[in-house]
């Protein structure tokens, strides 16, 4: 039987008839919610909601084959508990275009893993902290994946990578991919020079490329007619390890490199670029693990100050959607008080704090 949980219902857009399904794994769980993801998948219908209570237990491995919007607390909520919704492999296999995921940690994003041939299209995720994303390839079964858009996610962030795909893949021979969006986004280089990124017709406003600094690291692995405005490339150079062509950059900062040996080079080409240029943010050091509770709002005169093509901030802060630090998609709770001391009889004083989006 489906839960409609109510008391999260007036925060949605969702259609009437579409239910939310809370999941929760926790050791003493909310009643009448679903104790694994699984079974909360198996009794949805395309269209449901299905909200991860944040916890202290990895929610597992899911493959999703219908419309679901997903939702969970935030991977990084200012809130007493800090607990977050965690999955594993999230596979978006023929039958999920139209599949939003929201607040969640995950481990492995993948995209048309399914040995089949299909379109996949529409798939929103935001406020997402994820390991890594990739495309399926399974022999000759080619697939289509349209209208891919990324809003305020952090990637990489567990060291390593995988140096051919990096920690966000959208090249492989039997897919294509088209009107792919990363707004406001944080990509975190690997440990090595290595880029870490793989894209062809993408569009990237507002992200911030972070790194180690050191010489020779790279942001990118694989990058082909894409679209880059209004980026912070801080530790990680505007350039490829394999190949970056016919590529548009305009409105960027560079902090420790130089758009200069990109532009005017293999159909690459660009203007109003800002090179070796400290963005002067609040709080973000270089690193090779970068701090989820870094402050990348920039200091007055900073030359990234409504400096971008659209006349604000060059970098996460922003553009339409600026970067939320929280990963907090949803209005949650961040603080309660209570008295210390109640007597019987009397009133008892309670202090709630919260925030939205």
């Amino acid at each position: 039987m489906k839960i409609l949980a109510t008391f999260f219902g007036s925060i949605f857009w969702l259609a009437g008839t579409c239910q939310i399904l809370t999941v929760d794994n926790n050791p003493t769980p909310l009643g009448g919610s679903y104790a694994t993801l699984q079974a909360a998948y198996d009794d949805a219908s395309p269209g449901d909601t299905l909200y991860l209570i944040p916890s202290t237990i990895n929610y597992g491995d899911l493959s999703i084959a219908q419309q679901l919007t997903f939702f969970g607390g935030g991977y990084n909520p200012d809130s007493d508990h800090r607990l977050v919704s965690e999955v594993g492999v999230l596979n978006l296999n023929q039958g999920s275009s139209n599949t939003v995921l929201s607040g969640l940690k995950i481990h492995d994003l993948r995209l048309a893993y399914e040995a089949a041939i299909y379109d996949l299209d529409t798939i929103r995720v935001t406020h997402c902290h994820i390991d890594e994303v990739g495309l399926g390839e399974s022999g000759s079964n080619s697939r289509n994946i349209d209208s891919l858009v990324f809003i305020n996610n952090v990637f990489g962030n567990n060291g390593g990578g995988s140096v051919s795909g990096g920690y966000v893949d959208l090249v492989t021979a039997n897919a294509t991919t088209s009107r792919t969006y990363f707004y406001n986004n944080i990509f975190v280089g690997s440990n090595s020079s290595s880029g870490t990124i793989s894209a062809d017709t993408a569009n990237f406003y507002n992200n911030l490329f972070y790194g180690a600094g050191a010489t020779g690291a790279l942001a990118f692995y694989d990058v082909t007619r894409s679209v880059f405005e209004n980026n912070i490339f801080y530790g990680r150079a505007p350039s490829a390890t394999s190949t970056l062509s016919n590529s548009y950059f305009n409105y960027n900062l560079s902090s420790d490199s130089t758009f200069t040996s990109v532009i005017g080079t293999s159909g690459n080409s660009g203007d109003a670029n800002l090179n070796y240029t400290d963005p002067m943010f609040t709080s973000v050091s270089l690193g090779t693990v970068y701090d989820l509770d870094f402050d990348q709002s920039i200091m007055t005169g900073s030359s990234a100050e409504n400096a971008g093509s659209d006349g604000t901030n060059i970098g996460p802060t922003g553009g339409t959607t600026p970067y939320d630090p929280t990963g907090t998609p949803l209005p949650v709770v961040t603080k309660t008080v209570i008295s210390s001391v109640v007597t019987e009889g009397t009133d008892i004083s309670i202090t709630i704090s919260g925030k939205g989006n």
